[in-house]
């Protein structure tokens, strides 16, 4: 009697230790709350933002941007801790989002549409991009990384959102709540058109020299339970190569930077002075033939200097832009 009492006073003993190591791991990350991500990752899984996604944590973290994930499937506890795991060694502070919408394998297109319903889905999409506001939403490839009809249905309505976040009449309970909101440009992985490489084999000073490509690398290491089986690995699929899906700022991939003329639009809209001149016919004409970045660093000269006082292409060289992407004939506001 006495040794099933001592048993049981064990067991006890031991899963308040498990709930207690459980709770531990929940609240070991200190998540900030929700606010303004200048860069929204949509991923349908809880291992792609690493798999295909994973080069654009850690660039734009170390430019000092800041960045949330938001996911399609909820996952089992232990693949959501993984997620987070992950996403907290790759220096993400915004605690990650995960959605409703069941986890599985779709033999047809028509079958992922079924489970995951539009208006679903796009009140889901939409609700995220008006809570954080964010300029740049990156997402996965239109054909689905590997043929995945969820991914492939995600995508799609990312397409879709990217305009109705802003409309008050789409999905008015979350504009109600949280405003609407106008995302400024939107990526995908491997999209043919209007394609950027990002740059990830320079090392990065805030990951201790790893590049961007040892950095998702890393973080996919957290997503065990796949390393584990050897389900996917980073780089079976280039990292690197983005499409610039939809934008309102411009289509210009001239930098190879997914913020280009996102810096411009926040300075013409922030500035009195650069909305001056942008009013004028100089401004259209130029942004007609140059694109916006040429306008971008013109109207950051312009607000910085006066053209008397510094040589122009002085300054667009301090920029860390070639001169031979600017014409010569810079038009004189003053």
């Amino acid at each position: 009697m006495k040794k099933s009492v001592v048993s049981i006073v064990l067991a006890l003993v031991l899963i308040l230790a498990l709930f207690q190591a459980v709770a531990l791991a929940d609240d070991s990350y200190n998540w900030e709350e929700p606010h303004h991500a200048d860069v929204m990752i949509i991923a349908c899984h809880s291992d792609d933002d690493q798999l295909y996604l994973g080069a654009v944590i850690p660039i734009y973290l170390a430019q000092g941007k800041s960045v949330v994930v938001v996911f399609m499937t909820p996952c089992s506890t232990s693949r959501k801790k993984e997620a987070e795991a992950a996403l907290w060694a790759v220096g993400v502070r915004q605690k990650p989002v995960f959605g409703p919408f069941a986890d599985h394998w779709f033999e047809k297109l028509a079958d992922a549409k079924k489970s995951w319903p539009k208006e679903k889905v796009e009140a889901y999409l939409v609700e995220q991009v008006r809570i954080y506001t964010s300029s740049i939403i990156v997402s996965q490839d239109v054909k689905g990384e590997y043929g995945h009809k969820a991914h492939i249905w995600m995508v799609e309505e990312v397409q879709k959102i990217f305009n109705l976040a802003g409309d008050p009449k789409a999905y008015p309970e979350s504009a109600e709540k949280y405003g609407v909101w106008n995302p400024l440009k939107l990526y995908l992985h491997l999209f043919k058109e209007n394609k950027i490489t990002l740059d990830v084999k320079t090392p990065l000073a805030m990951y201790d020299g790893k590049t961007a490509f040892e950095v998702a690398k890393m973080g996919y290491s957290y997503h065990r339970s796949q390393v584990k089986i050897n389900h996917h690995r980073v780089g079976e699929k280039p990292i690197d190569q983005f499409g610039l899906a939809q934008s309102k700022v411009g289509f210009s991939t001239l930098t190879g930077d997914m913020f280009e003329s996102v810096d411009l639009y926040n300075l013409l809209v922030n500035n009195p002075k650069s909305q001056a001149v942008a009013k004028t016919s100089e401004f259209k004409r130029y942004t007609e033939q140059y694109g916006f970045s040429y306008l971008y660093y013109l109207l950051r000269f312009i607000n910085e200097r006066s053209i008397e006082t510094l040589d122009f292409k002085d300054y667009i060289e301090a920029c860390g832009m070639p001169f031979k992407w600017f014409p010569n004939d810079i038009p004189q506001y003053y």
